[in-house]
């Protein structure tokens, strides 16, 4: 038995999937290598210009500018090949990336950073958008099970990569008389390249958007097929709901960390350093989970109890932060939130979307992963701002403050866990569905031939 035939059943792959699987991976790496190194340069740069008390005013003109990007991005979710909103990202972002960098060296640092900031998270909500959207065209729910996992953990790879350069490369820039901000243009040139990529290497065939689902009004039609969906179809409204409180649970938890982290490393360059090291090495475990054992814990367990997983973590994560005031206990509950999130979350979440018609995913995800997720988010902020004010004006100690936040986290992940509950229950009727039905049945007939 040769290797490549050892590593095919080891990660479940068959030999005419490995073309399209490998560009799919290559994607996901490149778009993800760049996304951390320039977030690595924007969190720490923003962070010793304006410090820890402005960062939830950030997160929450972040959210409103995500959901107004998001409210763009539906309009022609539907209306155009997957393959061309991949192209025209890679090129945004990458000549946007230019002239922020721009803007560094000739304007106000605080404002640029600022903006780099709030583009890295506009390319982390709208590529997976469409990245995924387009995956599940060319894959049905059966086989994105077995998948899906393999090429996220593409995103995993970038993340180790694109982290450790931002880790690496601030002492080298410094050496060769550079600023850290020139990491920008690296980060350019890995979207041109991964707009390459797409261009060059991935396939056209999937199947082009049916005009007659497309209405005048696309923006209210998108809240009304993701309302519809989340109303009257159980599944999704628990998960919508569920989405929303492990957000503001999450949100907490990563301030908390952040707010450790920068009290321990106060030098720019200590904490960028760091900061790149910590992100690189909180995707080797999720990286190991991807490739090897998501997959079939979905197939053993089934995508409705693989959902418990994330919700307890972030109880756990939150309760610790609570007991242990201290900078390990910090890290600690966001990285286990965080690989968790990565390597079962994130993967069960796509293939449930794999449910969805393929006239109405890309509008249902972009309610569900961008909607949700900015609502949750500036909910969480609301929340870390009140305490921080409660603090500032010496109503309340420092430690009572992190004391009080993190409770709100354990207790938003709680209500998680009782929802995913209801989500367990109601998982199979939702199945028969008449708006899943014809998915769920290519994807059951799909199974049957792959047991034949």
């Amino acid at each position: 038995m040769n290797i490549k035939t050892r590593i095919q059943q080891a990660l479940n792959i068959r030999t005419d999937e490995w073309g399209l699987l490998l560009v799919l991976i290559a994607l996901i790496a490149l778009n993800t290598m760049a996304l951390e190194s320039a977030d690595v340069v924007a969190t720490s740069s923003y962070l010793a210009q304006l410090g820890m008390s402005a960062l939830p005013l950030l997160w929450l003109a972040d959210m409103a500018v995500i959901g107004l990007s998001s409210a763009l991005y539906t309009l022609i979710a539907d209306r155009f090949p997957r393959r061309t909103l991949l192209q025209g990202l890679m090129l945004g972002f990458g000549g946007t990336l230019l002239v922020i960098r721009g803007l560094i060296a000739y304007s106000s640092p605080g404002i640029s950073y600022t903006l780099l900031y709030i583009l890295v998270d506009q390319q982390l909500i709208l590529f997976p958008l469409s990245f995924w959207a387009l995956a599940n065209d060319h894959y049905n729910v059966a086989a994105s099970k077995r998948l899906f996992p393999i090429i996220a953990a593409g995103g995993l790879i970038g993340n180790v990569l694109g982290n450790g350069l931002a880790g690496q490369s601030a002492l080298l820039l410094r050496r060769w008389g550079c600023s850290g901000d020139d990491l920008l243009f690296v980060c350019s040139a890995l979207f041109f390249l991964t707009w390459s990529l797409v261009t060059l290497a991935l396939p056209k065939r999937q199947p082009a958007p049916p005009p007659a689902a497309i209405s005048a009004n696309v923006l209210r039609e998108t809240w009304e097929v993701g309302r519809d969906f989340v109303k009257n179809i159980p599944l999704f409204r628990y998960l919508f709901l569920a989405l929303f409180l492990s957000e503001i649970a999450l949100t907490i938890i990563e301030y908390h960390f952040l707010a450790q982290a920068t009290g321990r490393f106060a030098d720019l360059l200590q904490f960028q350093t760091f900061y790149g090291i910590y992100k690189a090495a909180l995707t080797v475990l999720p990286l190991l989970l991807q490739l090897f054992v998501t997959g079939r814990l979905m197939e053993k367990l089934g995508l409705k109890n693989v959902f418990f997983i994330y919700p307890a973590v972030l109880f756990l994560g939150s309760a610790t932060a609570m007991t242990f005031l201290n900078f390990a206990a910090a890290v600690g509950a966001n990285l286990s939130a965080r690989i968790v999130l990565n390597a079962v979350e994130s993967p069960a979440r796509k293939s449930v979307q794999g449910l969805i018609p393929d006239a109405k995913r890309g509008r249902v995800g972009a309610f569900l992963d961008s909607y949700v997720y900015a609502v949750g988010t500036m909910a969480g902020c609301l929340i870390l701002e009140g305490w921080i004010l409660l603090g500032e004006n010496a109503i309340l100690s420092p430690q009572t403050v992190i004391i009080g936040y993190n409770m709100l986290s354990a207790v938003a992940a709680t209500a998680t866990l009782f929802l995913v509950f209801r989500l367990h229950k109601t998982y199979d009727e939702s199945l028969w569905h008449p708006w899943l039905a014809r998915r769920k049945r290519h994807s059951m007939t799909s199974s049957l031939l792959e047991k034949l």
